[in-house]
């Protein structure tokens, strides 16, 4: 028996089984240097006043996040679907398939507040005009959205 703390050893008996145990499981997107993605706004949500139907992000990196459950919190802004999410500059079909529907901005109550979470930065080198609104909403607006029942 393999004590609980040690991984079983693997045999490799070809070249075939190698590549197969060195190739990843499921690959990483490839990191994006710097694209205007479209995103479309949850008109619905106090984080999303003042904000027109969509917007535009600034998209750096390769981190990319599941949309989140109804129950769970609120997308207040998300990505567009893989045929419209491209608004200039350059990326892999791959990464707007990835990125197709995933949030750019969440909301999640938690205990006695909120929880917003952005996805790439709203107020990257103050370059998208406008999108500054949905940080001043998270920080201005969260507070006044918060359970009574919490105090």
């Amino acid at each position: 028996a393999v004590p609980s703390n040690r991984v079983a050893g693997t045999i490799i008996n070809s070249e075939a089984e190698y590549k197969a145990d060195i190739t990843p499981k499921t690959e990483l997107p490839d990191s994006l240097h710097g694209v205007l993605l479209h995103a479309k706004v949850d008109e619905d949500s106090w984080m999303s006043a003042g904000l027109p139907p969509d917007v535009s992000v600034m998209v750096t990196g390769r981190t990319i996040f599941s949309p989140v459950k109804e129950n769970a919190g609120t997308t207040a802004v998300r990505f567009e679907d893989s045929e419209h999410i491209l608004a200039s500059g350059f990326m892999w079909e791959s990464n707007g398939k990835q990125l197709a529907y995933k949030p750019f901005v969440v909301v999640k109550h938690e205990g006695r507040g909120n929880i917003v979470a952005f996805t790439a930065d709203p107020n990257f080198r103050g370059y998208m005009d406008g999108l500054n609104l949905l940080f001043l909403n998270a920080v201005f607006r969260g507070p006044a959205h918060v359970s009574a029942s919490s105090y």
